[in-house]
């Protein structure tokens, strides 16, 4: 089993295409908003929205909450026999294998950055690269 890079993607986005992502590859960036080691949950947020992150495959990590942090990992339908058209986020979970202490990034320039990059990548996917 190979694993993939996880594609930059905001919760937002998550949200609006749950099926497009489901067992994909994702690297998500939020406020720690809710951490428990005893259950490995945690919740973030961005923008009004927010994950929840099984954190099981990290271990304790080094956490503050409203600190910002960013996981890769892949996301899964923990109520799979629920129709797709009515599923919503929280029914979703990110198994995290990599966290990134994001601390100092500024976020709105990131959220800049990362439409630029998106727009490239799809006028070059047009050109046929």
């Amino acid at each position: 089993m190979s694993l993939k890079s996880g594609k930059i993607v905001f919760i937002k986005e998550l949200v609006q295409s749950l099926n497009d992502w489901e067992g994909e590859s994702v690297r998500v960036t939020g406020l720690l908003v809710t951490y428990d080691v005893h259950t490995n949950l945690a919740t973030i947020q961005h923008n009004d929205y927010t994950l929840t992150i099984d954190t099981s495959l990290l271990g304790v990590f080094s956490h503050r909450i409203n600190g910002l942090f960013q996981f890769v990992g892949e996301l899964s339908n923990q109520n799979p026999q629920q129709p797709q058209k009515t599923r919503n986020i929280s029914e979703y979970l990110l198994l995290a294998r990599v966290v990134r202490n994001m601390e100092g990034l500024d976020l709105q320039l990131y959220e800049k950055a990362i439409a630029i990059r998106k727009k490239f990548e799809k006028d070059r996917k047009g050109l046929g690269f």
